[in-house]
């Protein structure tokens, strides 16, 4: 009888021992796989470091070329009403406002979208860099089609009236510094009845508020960009 429960309790010795095993196997294991995962995500972020900032000197150059366009549509609604400008800078003005007015600002995502379909944003710990990175990549990314969506809409209904008024036809220019390409005055016809038009003003005043909406956008990314770096790098540090 001895001998049995001696028996008995050696086999549930060697139970708990091999459950032991497993049990700890299987945590080491999850805690390696865990690691990894922090790891993954570590990198990510610091990837996303440089591609903020990547994005960033795209967003600087994007809100001169819209501040231009702001001054080019001042520049030529003052002019309709006092007639200040020459011909020629009028067309000048009249193709940069129409060509740039348009330009459009597209982070990249596709680390972010890594991020979501990998798993690692719920390994963040920051709650205000998770609701930072869905500002940027979701939120303002509506609203940046919204925008875009309201200036074609816009051009499409009012910009191919202008032609009764003016018509200024383009060709390349190596020397402009438009971010993906450049044109310069090559033709020009400004219609006797330009500064009797109800057309051109309207259109002006209508691409400013367009540019100023955008602006206010750009601004806003520029912003939270700057936010976002901080929020990663405290992260990384944790």
């Amino acid at each position: 009888m001895n001998n049995i429960k001696r028996t008995f309790k050696g086999y549930l010795i060697d139970f708990l021992i091999v459950f032991m095993g497993i049990v700890l196997s299987f945590f080491i294991d999850s805690r390696i796989k865990l690691y990894e995962q922090i790891e993954n995500k570590d990198t990510l972020l610091r990837e996303f470091l440089l591609k903020i900032d990547e994005d960033t000197d795209q967003l600087e150059k994007i809100q001169v070329i819209l501040a231009r366009c702001m001054e080019s549509s001042e520049l030529l609604i003052d002019d309709f009403y006092n007639k200040n400008l020459s011909e020629d800078n009028l067309a000048n003005e009249y193709l940069y406002l129409t060509q740039n007015t348009g330009i459009s600002f597209f982070p990249q995502r596709g680390i972010y979208e890594q991020m979501l379909s990998s798993g690692n944003f719920e390994l963040i710990q920051s709650k205000d860099l998770q609701l930072s990175l869905a500002k940027i990549y979701e939120h303002y990314a509506d609203r940046n089609s919204a925008v875009n969506q309201a200036i074609d809409n816009f051009f499409t209904s009012s910009f191919h009236n202008m032609y009764n008024d003016i018509v200024v036809i383009s060709e390349p220019s190596a020397d402009n510094k438009v971010i993906y390409s450049g044109s310069r005055v090559k033709f020009y016809d400004i219609a006797d009845t330009y500064y009797n038009s109800r057309q051109a003003p309207f259109f002006y005043s209508q691409s400013q508020s367009l540019i100023r909406f955008y602006s206010d956008l750009m601004e806003n990314y520029a912003q939270s960009f700057k936010e976002l770096k901080i929020l990663i790098k405290e992260e990384l540090r944790d």
